[in-house]
């Protein structure tokens, strides 16, 4: 039996175990390469599902589960979790006004998501984009159960210009999910044993911002990082840790931006699974020129400004007997363009 046939068959089981849903075979068309094939459960006479992705469950019956068992597990599940899906009937999902109150600003790797970016509103962030989501209530942070990407189609139904979409988010995102900025050693202590204490003395102290939901999309909000200058103390680095949180590093603790990026690719590679990765690479804010870029551009502009400064110490160097001689007429006795005394 191929993966197909295994669906097909699993919908007619889950049909006869959860009689008051509906199961449908539909493709779900999701970020990060995370597409499938799978099934849709609905309870009947309500306008909300969830969508079960089989592949895990496929996996089992190939390494010798016994179907009937699966089946019978994933309709507890089912049971369990329709249970708790937010009731929203389809006039509200399709009233825009009603809607725009559950916005989530995302980040994504533009790369990897190429072909489904073409069917949503994003704005592109050097090699990220920002998607837009409803997020209508999850179990935990990072459950998307319960949230919906914003398409073209759907924007088109609302009759709302994907610019409306991007200001509605700016404003209404950080009240729905307000953001968080907090020492990285503050945030392990919530889930591990962890000494609260910060870090020793001389070495780095990373700061981690994100908000309740796919929280990178933090750094799009409004005075995001002005906000986070002030938190950190001044310029600092960002590390996109994955597509749930940044860390924050303030650029003068000696570590260079091309250890930083290796750091980034290594933990991505060996430590963040394939749909939380956001980026491999290395950003920087200038609190002082205000500007947010990648390491490697900042790093050239920095070397930019360091060919810069010799030659202006060199031309002020030259000009210096000029500027004294010009200045050596005692100031009660220097006239202006007209001929008067100052």
């Amino acid at each position: 039996m191929n993966y197909n046939e295994f669906v097909d068959r699993m919908r007619t089981e889950l049909d006869k175990l959860i009689p008051v849903a509906e199961v449908r075979v539909i493709d779900v068309d999701k970020l990060q390469g995370q597409s499938y094939r799978g099934l849709e459960v609905r309870e009947k006479e309500q306008d909300a599902a969830m969508t079960l992705n089989l592949h895990g469950a496929f996996r089992e019956y190939n390494q010798g589960k016994d179907f009937r068992e699966i089946a019978l597990n994933l309709a507890l599940s089912c049971r369990s979790e329709l249970e708790h899906i937010p009731k929203f009937d389809l006039k509200t999902l399709m009233n825009y006004q009603e809607m725009k109150k559950h916005l989530a600003i995302c980040l994504v790797p533009m790369e990897k998501n190429l072909d489904l970016l073409a069917k949503i509103p994003h704005r592109d962030v050097m090699d990220m984009a920002a998607v837009y989501r409803f997020d209508l209530g999850r179990n935990n942070t990072y459950d998307e159960g319960a949230s919906i990407l914003i398409t073209n189609r759907m924007l088109e139904s609302y009759g709302i210009s994907p610019a409306q979409l991007q200001k509605d988010a700016a404003v209404l995102a950080p009240e729905e999910h307000p953001l968080s900025i907090r020492p990285i050693y503050s945030v392990l202590s919530d889930y591990i044993d962890y000494p609260d204490e910060g870090p020793a003395p001389g070495e780095p102290m990373p700061f981690v911002a994100s908000s309740g939901f796919r929280g990178s999309g933090v750094l799009m909000y409004p005075g995001f990082m002005e906000q986070a200058a002030k938190e950190v103390g001044g310029s600092f680095y960002v590390l996109p840790s994955s597509v749930h949180e940044v860390l924050l590093m303030k650029d003068d603790v000696g570590i260079d931006y091309r250890d930083l990026k290796e750091m980034v690719t290594t933990i991505n590679a060996e430590m963040v699974k394939p749909e939380d990765r956001l980026t491999n690479n290395v950003y920087h804010y200038d609190q002082k020129e205000r500007v947010f870029e990648t390491a490697d551009h900042f790093a050239e502009r920095m070397e930019e400004k360091e060919k810069v400064r010799p030659s202006v110490r060199i031309l002020l160097q030259d000009n210096k007997g000029k500027y004294q001689e010009r200045d050596r007429t005692p100031a009660p006795d220097r006239k202006n363009r007209k001929g008067e005394e100052r």
